[in-house]
């Protein structure tokens, strides 16, 4: 009798481990889908997201005033706040190799685009967005 019962015992535990990895195994498979999913989602959303920038980008552009001291190979990084409906709230040249009359003029365009163009997707909306400028491009 107790070797019977040791034998149902023992059934019973390679049974749960069975189980177990069975489960295990199902975990996994979900998760490497998800895993998949989740970078097919943000590669979509990281050229939805380029494209936005290139719309601002490009917004900012046709309102710059090139002042007389702008050379050909300006490039300044700018943060802009900004509210739901792209209205600008605040604008900071953080790194520019123009003068301060570039400076400005690149302030000055910023507000003048405002309201910003919305993201194509409303999930991908960000009231602090960082945009390089580049009149040239």
């Amino acid at each position: 009798e107790e070797v019977a019962r040791q034998k149902a015992e023992q059934e019973r535990q390679r049974k749960e481990a069975e189980e177990l990895a069975r489960r295990q195994a199902i975990a996994a498979d979900v998760a490497r889908t998800a895993a998949i999913e989740e970078q097919a989602r943000i590669a979509r959303e990281a050229g939805l997201r380029d494209q936005w920038a290139r719309a601002i980008e490009n917004k900012i552009r046709q309102r710059w005033i090139r002042p007389p001291s702008a050379g050909s190979d300006i490039e300044c990084v700018v943060i802009v706040n900004q509210i739901p409906g792209g209205e600008v709230t605040s604008v900071m040249v953080e790194r520019c190799n123009g003068d301060a009359a570039v400076v400005r003029s690149i302030e000055n365009a910023v507000y003048s685009a405002s309201p910003l163009p919305p993201p194509p997707v409303q999930a991908l909306f960000e009231r602090v967005v960082r945009v390089t400028f580049r009149p040239e491009d």
